[in-house]
């Protein structure tokens, strides 16, 4: 049950430049009927109504209640609240010195409950079943993350570093650097479960390697606590920090052709190296072959849009992200991009009707998270797309960094 009241619509309606005047009335209905969109909130549609049937639509994230274990994750994580800060506070800055609207406009939040969004209704995910983008996604998005980098750097720039509150406000909540942490729980299992994969690869089952790599395997994927970390050496700025093909939206033209690219879901942002941002998307939503074809074009088309967005705002960019500075970070920052891959996408990728199952029901969800992630993970590993998908990405880490 959402808890929304008379007086939230009222504040929520002063945001629009719109004014609708008259008796209001609302409803909440669900995004979508087919399966569960989103693994850390239930996404619904709030419909607002006056006397004279004009309707305006937002779109509203609420903490799953009725799934007590997905509630308590996000509460004791602080997902939720994450989010909230990233919206109330920085938005309204980045949004400003940004030349483009690179995310849904903020309207509301009534904290611990829900937060109340722009309806993104003329945008689309680009999905598939392997949840990879083609070329022209790809490059839009990168056109669209460099200019989102490049609001954080134009605040700094501008304002001075960030404050230790603001810092704060930015802490590690995805893979916080603490053996006590359920996320670290996460970590392990997901770590559990790449083991039993591997040995179901024909490359590595039968090798006089397979041992080496068991026992290696896992001290790689806990390097995920450094990946994350604001760095010492290179240029952090305010990233994203979950950023997959589901959390990035599209808008077209009649003729199908890309008119804008947002990015959505902000509860992991963090303060990283633009690279984090870069190599997560790139190892979880492109193909090998398509890395091999497109990796300095998309790379320069980041650094391009960087470019101009800096320049515009009169600050050198040689000085403030050199290039290569950023071809140096992505080098350093690929096995992360790899292992993030991991633990995205063995979740993402499972077939809808596992992942429903296991995200609507409190029973079910404890289950997987304790006892059933090993036996779900290993029955889609017998579904082709789930297979080649994370076949991929296990084997560019291990021949890469664990032999």
């Amino acid at each position: 049950m959402i808890d929304i009241t008379k007086e939230d619509i009222e504040l929520i309606l002063k945001k629009l430049l719109i004014q609708y005047s008259g008796q209001k009335s609302w409803k909440i209905q669900s995004l979508s009927n087919k399966e569960t969109l989103g693994f850390l909130g239930d996404h619904l549609i709030l419909k607002v109504y006056n006397d004279e049937k004009k309707i305006v639509d937002f779109f509203l994230k609420a903490i799953p209640r009725h799934v007590e274990k997905r509630m308590e994750l996000i509460n004791v994580c602080g997902f939720f609240i994450r989010e909230v800060k990233f919206y109330e506070h920085f938005m309204p800055i980045l949004d400003k010195l940004s030349s483009i609207s690179f995310a849904p406009q903020f309207f509301f939040v009534k904290t611990e409950h829900f937060i109340v969004l722009e309806n993104l209704k003329h945008f689309k995910t680009f999905s598939n079943q392997s949840r990879v983008l083609d070329y022209d996604h790809f490059k839009a998005l990168m056109k669209t993350l460099a200019i989102f980098h490049a609001s954080s750097i134009i605040y700094e720039e501008k304002f001075g570093e960030l404050s230790e509150k603001e810092l704060q406000m930015l802490r590690e909540v995805s893979h916080p650097d603490d053996k006590n942490n359920i996320r670290s729980a996460g970590v392990e299992s997901c770590i559990q479960v790449m083991i039993e994969l591997i040995q179901l690869i024909p490359k590595y089952k039968n090798s006089m390697h397979l041992q080496e790599i068991l026992r290696k395997f896992p001290f790689v994927m806990r390097s995920i606590y450094n990946y994350v970390k604001p760095s010492k050496k290179y240029r952090n700025v305010i990233s994203h920090g979950d950023l997959w093909t589901n959390n990035v939206m599209f808008k077209y033209d009649s003729g199908k052709n890309i008119e804008e690219c947002k990015i959505i879901d902000f509860q992991f942002a963090r303060y990283s190296p633009p690279a984090v941002d870069i190599t997560t998307v790139l190892y979880s939503s492109t193909t090998k072959e398509f890395r091999s074809m497109y990796y300095e074009e998309m790379l320069d088309t980041y650094y391009d849009s960087m470019k101009i967005e800096l320049n515009r705002n009169e600050i050198d960019h040689e000085k403030a992200l050199p290039y290569e500075e950023l071809c140096q970070s992505m080098k350093k920052y690929r096995k992360g991009g790899l292992i993030e891959a991991l633990l995205f996408c063995h979740l993402t990728l499972l077939p809808s009707d596992l992942a429903s199952n296991v995200l609507n029901s409190s029973e079910e969800y404890e289950k997987f998270i304790q006892q059933t992630r090993i036996e779900k993970c290993m029955s889609a590993f017998e579904v082709q797309y789930y297979r080649d998908r994370l076949t991929e990405i296990l084997c560019e880490l291990i021949d890469n960094f664990v032999l």
